[in-house]
Order: C-alpha cells, then sequence, then structure tokens
C-alpha cells in the first residue's frame, strides 16, 4: 500500500482448517473455497490498530445451497469473539 502513496502498513491473513472447509464442500465446491476465513489487520499513520474480516455469515449468503447448514453462522459465532479478544 505504500507503494501506491497510501500511509498504510497491512496484512491479510486466512483462518480456517479442513474440517470447516468439508462442512462447506458438502453443500457446494464454490463455498467450500471460502472456508478459510479472511481477515486483514491494518494501520494507518497515526490511527488505531484495525481488523477487518469478511463476516462468514454475510459471504456465504450469496450460495444459496448454504441457507439449511449452521457452518456460516457457526464460523461467524467462533471467529469474532475471538478476533476481539485477539484485539484486546
Amino acid at each position: 500500500m505504500r507503494l501506491a502513496g497510501i500511509p498504510i502498513e497491512s496484512r491479510f491473513y486466512l483462518l480456517g482448517n479442513a474440517t470447516i472447509a468439508q462442512g462447506l464442500f458438502r453443500y457446494s465446491a464454490s463455498a467450500g473455497l471460502g472456508a478459510p476465513v479472511r481477515f486483514c489487520v491494518s494501520q494507518r499513520d497515526g490511527e488505531e490498530t484495525r481488523i477487518d474480516i469478511d463476516q462468514p455469515t454475510s459471504f456465504f449468503s450469496q450460495f444459496p445451497e448454504l441457507s439449511s447448514s449452521s457452518v456460516p453462522a457457526e464460523l461467524s459465532d467462533r471467529m469474532v469473539p475471538l478476533l476481539e479478544r485477539v484485539a484486546s
């Protein structure tokens, strides 16, 4: 980002495991590719650090075949508190 002239430091991470991916692949192969949840830790010069996440329930809502799956809600229920704990 700094090379583009944007005064920000950022790191992107993928967090997930094969069990979660398998639970999603049962419904849709394309949904399974989103199983590693993406999040970004960034800080603009002079500002506080922030964590941005692809909210699993929102991300997976684009796959109608997952409407009966509990996996997206379970990911959200686990990921958000985990990242909140890491951030504090």
